[in-house]
């Protein structure tokens, strides 16, 4: 898989040429090492942010450790906080 999202990488800078790029990972699960230095991927959905939105902001229960986990993407695996793309909904739900 990573062979292919490499190559994906490569020819959409290409073509983007001076543009700025930004590849995100529409992956569920969520999978940082996608978004790891060497990796291909710049951004993935941070699936376990949308899980605790819907569980907790939506609903009767809230819990302020699990949100400090979520807003927090380096405690998960990701590198950097700008890896972690925070979503709600999307056509694949």
């Amino acid at each position: 898989m990573l062979n292919s999202l490499n190559w994906i990488t490569r020819e959409a800078k290409k073509t983007a040429g001076n543009k700025s790029f930004y590849n995100i990972a529409e992956h569920i699960p969520e999978l940082p090492k996608l978004v790891a230095a060497d990796e291909p991927m710049d951004g993935c959905w941070h699936e376990s942010f949308r899980i605790f939105a819907v569980e907790n902001l939506g609903g009767n229960t809230f819990d302020i450790e699990k949100l400090k986990q979520v807003l927090e993407p380096k405690q998960q695996g990701y590198q950097n906080t700008t890896n972690a793309i925070h979503y709600l909904a999307s056509d694949d739900r």
